[in-house]
């Protein structure tokens, strides 16, 4: 009897035990979680995707505290932000302009094309249509097997189709790969608006799905 009690004790201490241990994860899991400072984008809708950034050191708002997520994006600011991503050692250049060294990085790893983008273009607007060709170059340097086997035929943009071998790029690939990983959706009006500048915060929400599949909306791939 007292055996049978005994073990009656020590089951109710095991569980006793898993459930504290539980509620202890629970709490650390929910006090680990990130919180950003950046005032203007607590009711944004890509303000998971901004903190996510934020958090691995890959982006940081500006003095005033804010993130402008509204805001159009450069050239040079976009091929930053994906070096950034993939490589932290690179750093600003104090000779000229500040995104040349981010621009090396990215020829030298094949992101962008050789001759794409010359100095003087670091300053205008990004199209989104650009950012997701340096995704696509980007995964295809880490050996991302999926961008190799995609089914291109599952999408059909009718704003997309015309891009193919664009100034000698295939925006039309890239684009589709980016799509049929996840990485980017289109409109409710069925377009991907390849030619439109791309805000701070699309290039964030497109950033976390490349370097993190938790974010991504697949699109038909295992």
């Amino acid at each position: 009897m007292k055996s049978v009690i005994r073990k009656r004790n020590i089951v109710v201490i095991a569980v006793i035990m898993v459930a504290v241990m539980v509620s202890c994860f629970a709490i650390l899991f929910k006090n680990s979680a990130y919180a950003t400072n950046l005032w203007d984008v607590e009711n944004h809708w890509a303000r998971s995707y901004i903190e996510y950034m934020e958090q691995r050191g890959a982006i940081k708002g500006y003095d005033d505290g804010s993130f402008k997520p509204e805001n159009q994006t450069t050239v040079g600011e976009a091929i930053k932000l994906i070096v950034a991503t993939f490589d932290n050692t690179v750093t600003n250049y104090e000779g000229g302009h500040w995104a040349t060294n981010y621009l090396n990085k990215a020829k030298e790893q094949k992101i962008v094309e050789q001759g794409q983008y010359t100095v003087d273009m670091l300053d205008r607007p990004a199209l989104r249509k650009e950012e997701m060709y340096m995704i696509s170059q980007s995964l295809k340097q880490l050996a991302y097997k999926p961008v190799l086997e995609v089914d291109y035929a599952v999408m059909n943009f009718t704003d997309v189709n015309g891009l193919t071998n664009q100034d000698g790029i295939d925006y039309v690939e890239a684009i589709k790969t980016c799509y049929l990983l996840g990485i980017v959706e289109g409109d409710d009006t069925g377009l991907m608006n390849p030619e439109a500048p791309i805000t701070r915060a699309e290039i964030v929400t497109i950033l976390s799905r490349a370097y993190s599949e938790q974010w991504r909306k697949y699109k038909g791939l295992d």
